[in-house]
């Protein structure tokens, strides 16, 4: 073990490469992260300098270096409070929830007291679902002695567990009180302005956010957060004009960290198109699982996905499991994304370039490519009673992965929510997604997007042999009665009056439609694009010939149920 001063002296080495890395360029951080990988091979033993190494590698967002470094330490030093907390917030982050509970309960068992280690554990817990336990865990964060920045975060957590739980009051009173500590919070702005709290004097909050963004220690993500912010509030005061500045500068600065590449999406469309082919689906006609319960939500982001899912969640018989990952990570593994590949074995190897996805997916191995199938059915199913029988996956970006899906789950149900093209994309504009949805931070890659959307959307319409049910989100909000009917009817299902009283009941979401869906259907949202439309030129001459009355419902339907459009919204 180093003495102080040689402790002291590793500390000040892992500062300056943090410092380099940070520097600014592809090559400093490269050459930043190599001196710090350097640093723990000299240091194998050191669990202080494999956990504050692995701490480093995490403030410089490489939080695949940090698990080696923070597991190495916490192995080292099974005893250490710091370790398994920063570990644990890791985990959290690469979204291994289940993980990274046990790394928080193992920081607490240590600790109880640790008020950031009670944090960390309400975050996992929030994201686990777990409704009034991680409330419970919120509050002993908040009751247990911290410093005030865990406090204000804790405070901030319990507010948004609040808001996915549907208690929008507890929620909006729970980000007042973060106000009444720290009056420029923009977490805090940010989630009431998503809440529609209306501020008694917006130019002051406006003033305080604008001084937040002054502050030099304050990050790209806080930044562009602070702009939606400014942007909501002047909107919600009827300055729109002035308002569409700054969701230009938050998708701007959005956009410096986002690893988007339109032209990599236009090209997997055509690959798509071109590999999904009706001789494709006949060679590859017994590789399904009969299986009917899986319920797919597809489309853009702000299209509907939310709407319908918590129309569906109403139904006794459904069993509604919100944005999943599993289609889009049984994708990678095809992909060889992460250089992984089926061999003949049905054995996934690690081995890049073998075979490629999609081009190469007549020739897989149809064993390996059954046991991915049957993973996500598990994963799908777990905890499902026999009354369930429809089970949904409302990952709108699922609408890429329709011709697998027809080809792994012949029998499952499709729903594409669709909604005006303009209305679509500007609504994509304005939101500040945690996600990286990079295309949605530009307007003229915003039209691109939308149109190969529709284009492989299409494409699939006509050679899938599975139904597309399309669901108008114009045609529920026109009348609801009857597009909840035709809803649960495209779904399979007998219908229950349960489902018109969508907005209340214990239904969990996280998706930045979270307000809108526990207040009633309301139109003003179908025509707020209008009131930005001298800003949008651009938008328009992408999307071009999607620019028109009806142009959400106008595609041509070679299957399945078309929901009505009411004369009463004009939707474009």
């Amino acid at each position: 073990m180093p003495g102080a001063g040689a402790t002291t002296a590793i500390g000040t080495q892992i500062a300056s490469a943090k410092h380099k890395a940070l520097s600014g360029g592809p090559e400093a951080l490269g050459i930043g992260l190599r001196a710090l990988i350097d640093l723990a091979s000299i240091h194998p033993q050191n669990a202080l300098v494999q956990i504050e190494i692995g701490k480093a590698c995490f403030d410089v967002g490489n939080a695949d270096l940090a698990y080696r470094f923070y597991k190495a330490g916490v192995s080292l030093d099974p005893n250490g409070v710091r370790g398994w907390k920063l570990f644990a917030t890791c985990l959290f982050v690469q979204r291994h929830y289940a993980a990274a509970r046990i790394a928080a309960e193992r920081a607490l068992s240590l600790d109880p007291d640790d008020a950031s280690a009670c944090l960390v554990l309400a975050n996992v817990l929030s994201f686990l679902d777990e409704g009034d336990v991680a409330l419970a865990a919120f509050d002993r964060a908040l009751d247990v002695k911290g410093d005030e920045n865990t406090h204000i975060l804790a405070l901030n957590g319990k507010g948004k567990h609040l808001q996915n739980l549907g208690r929008l009051t507890a929620a909006r009173d729970t980000f007042l009180a973060v106000l009444a500590l720290r009056p420029g919070s923009v977490e805090a702005i940010a989630a009431l302005t998503g809440l529609r709290h209306t501020f008694d004097d917006p130019d002051a909050v406006i003033a305080d956010l604008k001084r937040s963004v002054a502050e030099p220690g304050l990050s790209d993500a806080k930044r562009a957060e602070a702009r939606f912010a400014m942007g909501s509030i002047l909107a919600a005061d009827g300055r729109h004009d002035a308002a569409f500045p700054e969701f230009v500068e938050g998708n701007r600065i959005r956009r410096r960290s986002s690893q988007f590449r339109l032209d990599r999406f236009e090209a997997q469309v055509e690959r798509l198109i071109a590999t999904f082919t009706p001789s494709l689906f006949e060679s590859l006609g017994d590789l399904g699982h009969p299986d009917s319960r899986p319920l797919f939500i597809v489309g853009m982001p702000r299209s509907g996905t939310t709407l319908t899912e918590a129309i569906l969640a109403r139904h006794p018989e459904v069993a509604a499991l919100g944005e999943r990952k599993d289609m889009p990570t049984l994708a990678a593994a095809l992909a060889g994304q992460s250089n992984r590949v089926l061999t003949a074995d049905g054995t996934l190897k690690q081995e890049e370039g073998v075979l490629r996805y999609p081009e190469d997916l007549a020739v897989m191995n149809k064993d390996a490519l059954r046991a991915l199938r049957n993973d996500y059915l598990a994963a799908l199913t777990e905890g499902a009673d026999d009354t369930v029988r429809r089970l949904t996956d409302k990952m709108p970006f699922n609408f890429v992965h329709l011709g697998l899906i027809a080809l792994l789950f012949p029998n499952a149900t499709l729903l594409h929510c669709t909604r005006d093209a303009m209305a679509t994309c500007v609504s994509c504009f304005l939101q500040n997604f945690a996600d990286d949805l990079g295309f949605s931070t530009d307007l003229s890659t915003l039209g691109r997007y939308y149109c190969a959307y529709r284009r492989l959307m299409d494409h699939w319409k006509a050679v899938l042999p599975l139904e597309i049910n399309d669901c108008s989100y114009e045609a529920l909000v026109a009348d609801h009665e009857t597009g909840s009917r035709a809803l649960v009817n495209a779904a399979g299902l007998a219908w229950d009056p349960a489902c018109l009283d969508f907005q209340s009941g214990g239904f969990h979401t996280k998706t930045a439609s979270n307000w809108q869906v526990r207040q009633g259907l309301y139109k003003t949202a179908v025509r707020n694009w209008e009131r930005y439309e001298s800003h949008l030129a651009d938008l328009k001459g992408a999307l071009g010939a999607h620019v028109h009355p009806g142009s959400a419902s106008s595609s041509n339907h070679t299957s399945g149920q078309r929901f009505a459009q009411s004369d009463e919204i004009r939707t474009a």
